[in-house]
C-alpha cells in the first residue's frame, strides 16, 4: 500500500486543479494550532483520504475537523467541524459539511479551511453540551432496533458489515465507554466507533448523516 503522502499529486489541467493531501492537512493544523492529533484513513493507492484532526486537550470532547479528499475525482474535497471524544477517540460531525466545489483555476484553500476550523472552534461548547445531554436520554432495545433499521434501509449510512459490527459493540464495547450503554450517548459512541473504520470515500457522508439523525432528536 502506498502512503497517502507519497502518492503523486495529479497534474493541473484546464478542467481540474487537484488539492494536495499534505497541503490540506497542513492548513487544518495551522488553523487549529500546534497541539493537535490526527486519525487518517486512505484507500489502497493513497488517492483518497478521510480523517479527523483535533485539539489534544484534557476536555472530554475536543474540537475537531473531519475531511475527505481525492486525487481521482471520485470525491470532492469536503470538510466539517465536530468533536473528538478523548477516552474512546471517536469522532463526530456536528457542523454543516462544506463541499469545496471549485476545482479549477486559483483555489483559496486557506480561506476555505479557515471558515470550517473557525466554526468548529467557536461552536465546540454548544456541540459538546448537546452530546453530553445524550447521557441522560435512555434508549430501549426497540428504539435501538428502529434506529439501526432506519440507518441501514432508509438512510443507507450503514452497510450490512457495519451493522453486524455495531451489534457486537452494543453487546460488548471494544473501547472504554463513559456513561451507560443503554442511553443515546452509549449507542452513539458505539456507532461512531464502527464508522471510523468505514471506507474513506464514504466516511464523512455517513458520519454527517447519523449525527444529523441524533441531533434532530435531541
Amino acid at each position: 500500500m502506498m502512503h497517502y503522502l507519497d502518492t503523486q499529486v495529479p497534474l493541473v489541467t484546464d478542467s481540474y486543479t487537484p488539492i494536495s493531501h499534505a497541503d490540506l492537512i497542513g492548513e487544518i493544523m495551522t488553523n487549529m494550532g500546534s497541539n493537535t492529533k490526527m486519525l487518517i484513513r486512505q484507500n489502497q493507492r493513497g488517492t483518497v483520504i478521510a480523517g479527523s484532526i483535533w485539539l489534544d486537550t484534557d476536555e472530554t470532547h475536543r474540537p475537531s475537523v473531519s475531511f475527505v479528499n481525492s486525487y481521482d475525482k471520485t470525491k470532492k474535497l469536503a470538510m466539517a467541524g465536530g468533536l473528538n471524544t478523548r477516552v474512546c477517540m471517536n469522532g463526530s460531525v456536528w457542523g454543516d459539511v462544506k463541499v469545496f466545489r471549485k476545482h479549477t483555476g486559483v483555489i483559496d484553500l486557506a480561506g476555505y479551511v479557515k471558515s470550517v476550523t473557525d466554526e468548529a472552534m467557536s461552536h465546540s461548547k454548544q456541540f459538546s453540551a448537546t452530546l453530553e445531554s445524550f447521557k441522560y436520554q435512555p434508549l430501549t432495545k426497540t428504539e435501538i432496533s428502529s434506529l439501526i433499521g432506519c440507518m441501514l434501509v432508509e438512510e443507507k449510512c450503514l452497510s450490512l458489515t457495519e451493522t453486524a459490527q455495531l451489534m457486537r459493540e452494543i453487546d460488548k464495547p471494544s473501547f472504554i465507554l463513559e456513561g451507560d450503554l443503554d442511553t443515546k450517548y452509549g449507542f452513539y459512541q458505539c456507532l461512531t466507533h464502527v464508522l471510523k473504520k468505514s471506507n474513506p470515500s464514504s466516511y464523512l457522508d455517513k458520519l454527517s448523516k447519523v449525527t444529523e439523525m441524533f441531533y434532530e432528536q435531541a
